[in-house]
């Protein structure tokens, strides 16, 4: 029996058929939940095979499988519009490479997990090497923030709410002891993740104000957790979030952007979700959830992999002109020296951002420039 996920636009597919309780298998299993919380994983061809099938052409899914299955379910699926990836997790990796190459969205043939992980997290971040519009934008010509769905308009309710219980939680006064709430909510969240369970309690032993846009990127964990209340806008888990965000509000204003910077951002959507947002040239887009970005147009591009072989997904490079001067803008910051990361270029926006599209553009190499 086959469960679509109908509005959930993004998953990740592990199939395997060594021993699921072995403690590495385990390991990885709980750090591959963390990547996506639409995470499922399948022991046999067939019922994997079955349920890629069963998905609409609208669900975006990367596939992890080992060598000996990969070679066996990849030539029946791989031109699935649902398919955008595909990963070959093995430890003979010259033997698999062989097969492997015959297929385009074979992104690559790992034998060390951490490799594995690194493909899998977006540029700057470390949740997914790159990144895909799950959802329409919401725009905005009017202070009226709306979101387009086939030919009709409607107020889109969560942008809203998360957009006032973020503006709340940063006027709140705050008590550090309110973390504990966070923790628990954390700890539910990680119920079936021990491995995890001591960088919960680094958080809660060590976690300081005056570091936590450190801890948001500390581990994936944090802000897709963050990220994903946001996004789905559940307010009794946001509330335990609020601390977190008044903290790393705070640390915004001390660290902003005071100079017009210009941000790269490159992203993989579907053909048919760039029509959509080509109908928003000249409108505003809200994002629902932290937006991170380069200064350096090559780092953000380095991260987009090649889609030359389909004709399903279409390339975009985001080019951001943020100017803080702009009235009632929301901040942004450069934090490379907040994270500790090794890219120096990184820019963060905070939740809410808006961004008017000026100009969208065709470029020779295959990426669309959008302008904003």
């Amino acid at each position: 029996m086959s469960d679509n996920i109908d509005n959930q636009k993004s998953l990740l597919i592990w199939l395997d058929d060594s021993n699921s309780d072995s403690q590495e298998n385990v390991i990885v299993r709980q750090e591959l939940c963390l990547l996506n919380s639409n995470f499922k994983m399948f022991q046999t061809k067939n019922e994997c095979e079955e349920y890629i099938k069963s998905q609409s052409a609208d669900v975006h899914i990367t596939l992890i499988v080992n060598g000996r299955l990969g070679h066996q379910l990849v030539p029946n699926i791989h031109d699935l519009p649902q398919i955008i990836a595909i990963y070959v997790y093995c430890m003979n990796q010259e033997e698999h490479k062989k097969w492997a190459l015959n297929f385009a969205k074979v992104k690559g043939v790992l034998a060390d997990f951490n490799d594995l992980r690194r493909n899998l997290q977006p540029s700057h971040t470390d949740t997914c090497h790159y990144s895909i519009v799950s959802e329409l934008p919401t725009t905005d010509t009017t202070k009226t923030v709306i979101t387009q769905i086939e030919s009709t308009y409607e107020l889109d309710d969560s942008y809203f709410i998360s957009d006032t219980c973020f503006d709340c939680f940063v006027r709140m006064k705050m008590d550090l002891t309110e973390k504990d709430d966070f923790v628990s909510l954390c700890q539910d969240a990680l119920q079936r993740s021990e491995n995890l369970l001591p960088i919960l309690r680094e958080f809660q032993e060590g976690y300081d104000p005056n570091q936590a846009i450190f801890w948001l990127y500390r581990h994936p964990f944090f802000h897709v957790f963050i990220d994903n209340m946001f996004k789905l806008a559940h307010i009794d888990s946001m509330l335990p979030c609020r601390f977190f965000i008044h903290d790393i509000h705070k640390q915004f204003e001390q660290h902003k952007c005071t100079s017009t910077i210009e941000v790269y951002k490159s992203e993989i959507i579907s053909k048919e979700k760039f029509q959509k947002l080509n109908s928003f040239n000249g409108k505003i887009i809200a994002m629902k959830s932290f937006f991170l970005g380069s200064t350096d147009r090559n780092t953000a591009l380095l991260y987009m992999p090649d889609i030359s072989s389909s004709n399903e997904y279409q390339r975009i490079l985001f080019i951001i002109e943020a100017n803080p001067q702009i009235e009632n803008v929301k901040l942004f910051a450069k934090i490379s020296s907040l994270t500790k990361k090794e890219d120096p270029n990184d820019v963060l926006f905070m939740i809410g951002s808006l961004f008017k599209i000026t100009e969208i553009e065709n470029e020779e190499d295959g990426v669309i420039n959008i302008k904003m």
